[in-house]
């Protein structure tokens, strides 16, 4: 059985696949997710995310624009993480390594 749920959705808002990766998106929509029951879809260059509120609030377009900036502050987030990945694991590597050592002399 096939059951198109997206016109019971109040919001569609699609985002360029150029320009966020798909673990982006499903971040900032998780940031919302108690507010919000989402639908993802995507086409050949977009992500089609359906937005329904939980409660009765009608979704403006602040909505929108909060989702917008929580697209760039996760892509913000994930490439700062990415960036100091190597930084985090040479400090770990320091630490198992002294923890070791330690441990053989004791």
């Amino acid at each position: 059985m096939n059951f198109d749920i997206t016109p019971f959705y109040e919001k569609k808002v699609t985002v360029l696949k150029k320009n966020f990766p798909i673990k982006i998106v499903e971040s900032s929509i998780y940031v919302f997710i108690e507010d919000f029951y989402f639908y993802l879809d995507e086409t050949t260059n977009e992500y089609i995310i359906y937005i329904k509120p939980k409660e009765k609030k009608n979704i403006n377009s602040q909505y929108n624009l909060e989702f917008q900036n929580e697209l760039i502050n996760q892509m913000n987030h994930h490439l700062r993480n990415k960036e100091n990945l190597e930084v985090k694991n040479m400090i770990l590597s320091k630490i198992l390594l002294t923890n070791k050592y330690e441990s053989h002399n004791n």
